[in-house]
């Protein structure tokens, strides 16, 4: 004898999924849909999978992109923690349209991931007899134990003398979410003259980033608020590490970086020196004086997350409210 609710639900089931291979089938030959933020929001599944190295390398399809962003669903679903016994059938409480529940330190749980620069076949940059890819791995291990010293979390992008795309530690970094993505390297340029030591970051970042933080942030929904916790770093770290080395100041400054610019963690880029000069990089060959750039860089980085952990929405600063245009003439007129 046949069950007949069991039957029809298995044929409804069957007609579902086949309508829904065939939508999927329809939308594979269509054109894609239109969208607004053109080259960068074609990043996502690219920064999710690690796909290409920068987003005006290769193609990345609207199937692709939905497939990336259902995973990247399915991944955060995963660690989202079980219910407690008891609490399972418990209903949500109304708000009643009150504030979003402030940021806590919590927010910021997280290892700080060091990206030691280049590496494979990519050495860098060159100079006086040293690589790029050689001392930036030398310097984040120094900078991994001395972080490990001081009880911070600290984890390496590559522990040895491998190649990765720039967008494989960008995915790296924001699959985990880290509290920091520090990128170490060392400079070189033709010609005498160029010295010291500067710190990059990038504001505002790509449009993904900056959605998903907006999201991920209580107080970054409110769209007046902008997220300058990379700049505040970069200003921490590169005044601990004048002080530390002594070197020429050549300041922080804004640039648009892919491993800085798609990492939804605050993220600085450190140039370490010039291995061009011949002084700085006798002073980049000692250990000694790499110990001073790994503990200016190790300051700093305390100091940026002791500020987190006092206040939760540090680096959030509020756009101020531009008068309007009928304001204006009123306050001249009174004038």
């Amino acid at each position: 004898m046949t069950d007949e609710p069991l039957e029809q639900k298995r044929n409804l089931g069957a007609l579902a999924a086949a309508l829904v291979l065939l939508l999927c089938l329809w939308q594979a030959g269509s054109p894609p849909p239109p969208s607004s933020g053109g080259a960068e929001e074609s990043v996502r599944g690219s920064v999710a999978r690690g796909a290409i190295e920068s987003p005006d390398h290769g193609e990345i399809s609207w199937l692709d992109e939905w497939m990336g962003a259902l995973r990247d669903l399915g991944g955060a679903m995963d660690r989202v923690p079980p219910p407690r016994p008891g609490e399972e059938d418990q209903p949500l409480e109304d708000s009643g349209g009150a504030e979003p529940p402030a940021l806590t330190p919590r927010e910021y749980e997280g290892y700080v991931l060091i990206d030691p620069g280049h590496g494979g076949r990519d050495g860098g940059a060159v100079g006086h007899g040293m690589i790029e890819k050689h001392v930036t791995l030398d310097l984040s291990r120094m900078l991994l134990r001395e972080l490990e010293r001081r009880e911070i979390p600290a984890r390496l992008t590559r522990d040895r003398d491998v190649g990765m795309s720039l967008m494989d530690r960008c995915a790296m970094a924001n699959r985990g979410g880290d509290a920091l993505f520090v990128s170490v390297h060392v400079n070189s340029i033709a010609g005498p003259g160029a010295s010291g030591v500067e710190t990059f970051y990038c504001q505002p970042r790509s449009a993904l980033v900056e959605a998903m933080n907006r999201m991920r942030h209580p107080r970054l929904r409110d769209e007046r608020v902008d997220d300058h916790r990379s700049r505040m770093l970069a200003e921490v770290v590169q005044r601990r590490l004048i002080a530390e080395t002594g070197a020429r100041d050549r300041g922080i400054k804004n640039r648009p970086m892919a491993v800085i610019r798609h990492t939804e963690a605050p993220a600085i880029l450190v140039e370490c020196g010039f291995l061009s000069d011949a002084n700085e990089a006798a002073l980049l060959r000692t250990q000694a004086y790499r110990r001073k750039l790994v503990m200016g860089m190790a300051d700093g980085i305390e100091q940026f997350l002791r500020a987190i952990e006092e206040d939760p929405h540090h680096g959030f600063v509020e756009r101020p409210v531009e008068p309007d245009a009928e304001e204006e003439d009123e306050a001249e007129s009174s004038r």
